[in-house]
């Protein structure tokens, strides 16, 4: 029987031969079978196997180029992370080639709503620290009876006004801050004078009898500090902050955690 001129033998048909002789079929057996000469099948078969190792080298290839893209994604999650962490504006990661492949990834992420918003609060928290510094110093240049317990009141309002900002920043975050009780005490200088300390603030000198009236009049200005409206607009915009925070920390953790990052960017590998 004339078995004629053969069809040049495409990809499908190499696969197909290297897969049977991996399974113990031998080229002659091959060639017999599908009516080819064996040394058409030999040829092929070494075709199909030089093809399979090019395709497995591009694929090893590929598998680490990519995995090198997603460990450079999470290591930008994870300065992302450290920067909320420590309540830090993230502006400077915005010129950041990996934020906007980040940006790529996840275009529907409700993380960039949040990230805007999260700089407009550290900008609101700064804002109301100088509002209220402000009305500070205005409600101690208003108090004369500060000012006569202490000896001298040149530069005694920058000292109370920091005293107090401190309180402030202490109670809005939930924390004790400086008792007046137990905290502000005179220290003597050995030269016949005393200074009043408040925790590590120095208030200033004043007279030893004069300590009563400072106490006295820092609770006062302490008692007030509460009701000012930089403070209460202070204390709201540190709770957002603090919800804020951490729900950006959960959805960062799901990045960094997965170690895979769904979508595309312009940096995938091809």
């Amino acid at each position: 029987m004339t078995r004629g001129k053969k069809p040049s033998v495409d990809y499908e048909k190499r696969l197909d031969w290297l897969n049977r002789s991996l399974r113990g079929e031998t080229p002659p057996m091959i060639a017999r079978k599908d009516w080819f000469d064996v040394r058409t099948v030999r040829k092929n078969i070494a075709l199909a196997k030089e093809e399979a190792d090019v395709a497995k080298a591009r694929t090893m290839v590929f598998h680490d180029v990519l995995e090198k893209h997603y460990a450079d994604i999470c290591s930008f999650a994870e300065v992302l992370d450290s920067s909320v962490a420590a309540e830090q504006s993230i502006t400077k990661s915005l010129g950041d080639r990996m934020w906007a492949a980040l940006k790529q990834h996840l275009p529907s992420s409700g993380l960039w709503r949040d990230f805007d918003r999260w700089n407009s609060l550290l900008e609101n928290r700064e804002k109301h620290k100088e509002e209220l510094l402000l009305q500070i110093r205005d409600r101690f240049t208003h108090n004369s009876d500060l000012r006569r317990g202490l000896a001298s009141s040149s530069v005694i309002s920058e000292d109370v006004s920091n005293v107090l900002l401190f309180q402030a920043k202490q109670w809005v975050r939930k924390s004790k801050g400086l008792d007046v009780k137990t905290n502000l005490s005179l220290e003597p200088q050995g030269d016949g004078t005393s200074i009043v300390r408040y925790g590590a603030f120095i208030l200033g000198p004043a007279p030893e009898k004069g300590l009563p009236l400072v106490r006295k009049t820092v609770e006062k200005l302490e008692s007030e500090l509460v009701t000012y409206d930089s403070y209460l607009s202070m204390k709201k915009t540190e709770r957002e902050i603090d919800e804020l925070k951490v729900n950006l920390r959960d959805e960062l953790a799901l990045i960094i955690l997965k170690r895979i990052v769904s979508g595309r960017c312009r940096y995938c590998p091809i």
